[in-house]
């Protein structure tokens, strides 16, 4: 029991609640008319899991006036006057924060199990993220190219996956037209 204790103990300590700590005023723009979207910066970047429970708690909530709001990055976003902020929608973002660090604290670090499965998570989600990272990059989309120029489709193919110029049909250009085999399949370009 007192194990227990402790552990819970431990990750209060090193969970930090998020809060609101300032306006980004640069990432503030028009929606329609006076309506804004107005982003404010948090106190610390939100951990995986944190902005869905804040999406959660926020659409659970329900005021006079109550406008759309959102996690947007490392922000939290609402879209009001500028002028109502203050006087009607801080105390419930205040509300929701608050709400969502104690759910956040209690379903995901509370129990041993979650906080090893949290992190399990983490990791995979992370290591998903940079293998799509290294897909975007250019350098790694013709690592890809070239991986598939040794496979059997293009032994099969051959000519026909080939980047060798060819006269096109009722081509004027002289020849400067070619046949390029790609990702999205065949295509047909001009060389200038």
């Amino acid at each position: 029991m007192h194990s227990n204790f402790q552990h819970i103990q431990d990750m209060k300590a090193r969970f930090e609640n998020i809060c609101i700590d300032g306006l980004l005023n640069d990432r503030c723009y028009a929606v329609d008319g006076p309506i804004l979207r107005i982003y404010f910066k948090l106190s610390r970047t939100p951990p995986l899991g944190w902005a869905y429970l804040f999406n959660q708690v926020w659409h659970s909530l329900d005021y006079p006036d109550k406008c759309r709001a959102g996690m947007e990055g490392e922000s939290l976003w609402i879209e009001c006057a500028p002028d109502d902020v203050q006087e009607k929608h801080m105390w419930p973002l205040e509300f929701v924060l608050e709400q969502t660090n104690e759910r956040y604290f209690k379903d995901y670090l509370q129990s041993p199990i979650n906080t090893d499965g949290q992190r399990e998570l983490s990791s995979q989600t992370h290591m998903k993220l940079d293998e799509l990272a290294k897909s975007l990059r250019p350098d790694a989309q013709s690592a890809r190219a070239a991986k598939a120029q040794k496979g059997p489709l293009r032994k099969l193919f051959g000519k026909i996956l080939s980047n060798q110029t060819k006269k096109a049909p009722g081509d004027n250009n002289g020849g400067l037209t070619h046949w390029k085999a790609g990702r999205f399949g065949v295509q047909a370009g001009t060389d200038v």
